[in-house]
C-alpha cells in the first residue's frame, strides 16, 4: 500500500483507511474489485507500481491532459469533459504507443490505466465509477 496511507486505530481494532474502502468496494462490485487488486498485486510484486504515483492535471477549458508519473517518467493523456452521465473522457495511449513512445511494458499498462481512472475520480469526480472502452477510460456518474 502507498506510504502515505496512515493505519487508523480505534481502541480495540487497528484498521488502515484502504482496507475499509476495499472492503466496502468488495461487497459492492466484487468482480470488479478482485480484478483490480489482482492487477494492483501483481504489478506492485513485478516492481512497477511505487508509492511516488501520481497524477497531475494541465486543464484548459473542458478539455487538457492528464499526466501519470512515476519514478520511470510521465504519460500524458488528453483529456475532455463527456455529456449525459459521462463525466469525462481520459484518452489512453494504445498498446504500440505504450511501448514505443513512452517505453513501457504492455503488461504495465492495465495497472497503471486502473491507478490513473481511480486517482482521477478521487481528485476531480468523487461518487463517480470508470470503465474502459478501447482505448478510452470513461468516467460516469451512477
Amino acid at each position: 500500500m502507498p506510504a502515505e496511507i496512515e493505519k487508523k486505530t480505534s481502541s480495540k481494532n487497528s484498521f488502515s483507511i484502504v482496507q475499509c474502502v476495499l472492503t466496502l468496494w468488495c461487497i459492492m462490485n466484487p468482480a470488479k474489485a478482485v480484478s483490480y487488486i489482482s492487477q494492483l498485486w501483481t504489478a506492485f510484486i513485478n516492481g512497477q507500481l511505487s508509492a511516488k504515483q501520481r497524477l497531475l492535471y494541465a486543464e484548459n477549458g473542458r478539455e487538457g491532459y492528464v499526466i501519470y508519473k512515476d519514478a520511470q517518467g510521465e504519460i500524458p493523456m488528453y483529456f475532455e469533459f463527456g455529456g449525459g452521465d459521462c463525466v469525462g473522457i481520459i484518452h489512453a495511449p494504445s498498446v504500440a504507443e505504450w511501448t514505443k513512445k513512452f517505453k513501457r511494458l504492455p503488461s504495465e499498462r492495465d495497472a497503471i490505466l486502473s491507478f490513473t481512472a481511480l486517482r482521477a475520480i478521487k481528485d476531480k469526480a468523487p461518487n463517480c465509477n470508470y470503465r474502459m472502452s478501447g482505448n478510452c477510460i470513461e468516467i460516469y456518474e451512477p
